[in-house]
């Protein structure tokens, strides 16, 4: 019998039997190949468990009632597995040949301080665009994929980045906090792998980008069918991941500017009659300033938006709040 790697995938799923029956075979046929391989279902009811159960026998099933979102789905399977490392894959991905190997290289031993890798990331419909190469932010805590829609050229050499993107990624588990909890429940979907970014850093631990982790992805396959509620949670969640992880001072220095940028964000919905942009602004802002939040013992957040952080960009209006963020930001560091 072939060595196996001591990693453990898991693809969490909910409505996506087509692709998983895509996803799947492309997990498996890994050399070398995982030594487990998890699909936690969230309450499935276009036979997708089924389908497991019956095409991929080696796969082990984890079939909840309901669909309890992403983050639980992840942390209910890393508690089941049975390795040091684990590999979260999106049901909307075709892994290449050798993507788990360089995943594993490029994560070195327990020694060598690396929290997580991530994948190189590209569209499904044009291989040679990167969809992500890893997670980057900007001053004011927005969020985005490392290099969507640029050629996979100019992102040909690994780089440590500030966070995941929980799609296609490598977690030590020695780097969680207990072992076994991969993302914060509060969010549900949407941000928690940068929420996971900031918590590995603040433990001291590294974000690699492996280059030569190459797997397809299908853009918000799953995601897409409620475009409002990704909006909604994507707005919440950013505020709620900073009151969490910038240090309250901060936080609330830093807050008159994003809602005064929210506010301008706002108007420009309501004139061009964006209506569920509006009201995703207008919901998440509201969810993410009153939810209760679970803060960090001694909150860092600030020294990786200022390690990280990428240079003011977009429009004018833009550019300046991030300008303001990025010298609140500095004061502060300077102060601390």
């Amino acid at each position: 019998m072939s060595t196996r790697a001591p990693v453990t995938v898991i693809v969490p799923n909910y409505e996506g039997r087509d692709l998983l029956a895509r996803c799947l075979p492309s997990i498996l046929s890994q050399e070398p190949a995982p030594a487990e391989v998890l699909v936690v279902d969230n309450g499935s009811t276009d036979g997708s468990p089924g389908m497991v159960g019956r095409d991929f026998p080696s796969v082990r099933l984890i079939a909840l009632d309901s669909n309890l979102g992403f983050a639980r789905a992840n942390n209910i399977a890393a508690a089941e597995a049975s390795n040091p490392l684990l590999a979260l894959v999106n049901n909307d991905c075709v892994a290449a040949p050798g993507w788990l190997e360089a995943l594993v290289g490029a994560a070195g031993g327990p020694g060598d301080g690396i929290g997580a890798v991530t994948s190189s990331m590209r569209n499904s419909r044009d291989p040679g665009l990167i969809d992500s190469a890893g997670g980057e932010t900007d001053h004011m805590g927005f969020a985005r994929d490392r290099g969507s829609g640029r050629p996979a050229s100019e992102f040909a050499s690994r780089a440590d980045v500030p966070f995941p993107c929980a799609g296609a990624c490598l977690v030590r588990r020695d780097a969680l906090e207990d072992g076994r909890t991969l993302f914060w429940e509060r969010l549900v979907f949407y941000m928690e792998d940068v929420d996971l970014g900031f918590r590995l850093h603040a433990g001291g631990w590294r974000v690699l980008y492996e280059p030569g982790a190459v797997i397809a992805h299908e853009h918000s396959a799953t995601g897409s069918r409620n475009p409002l509620g990704k909006e909604i949670n994507c707005v919440r969640n950013r505020l709620l991941v900073l009151r969490r992880h910038l240090p309250a001072g901060l936080f609330r220095s830093m807050l008159p500017l994003m809602m005064a940028y929210q506010a301008v964000w706002a108007l420009s919905a309501a004139l061009a009659l964006r209506g569920r942009q509006l009201r995703a602004l207008a919901e998440g802002t509201a969810m993410g300033l009153s939810w209760r939040v679970d803060g960090m013992r001694q909150p860092s957040g600030h020294l990786l938006l200022s390690r990280f952080a990428t240079p003011p960009g977009g429009g004018r209006v833009k550019r300046a709040a991030q300008g303001m963020a990025e010298r609140l930001l500095e004061d502060y560091c300077r102060r601390a």
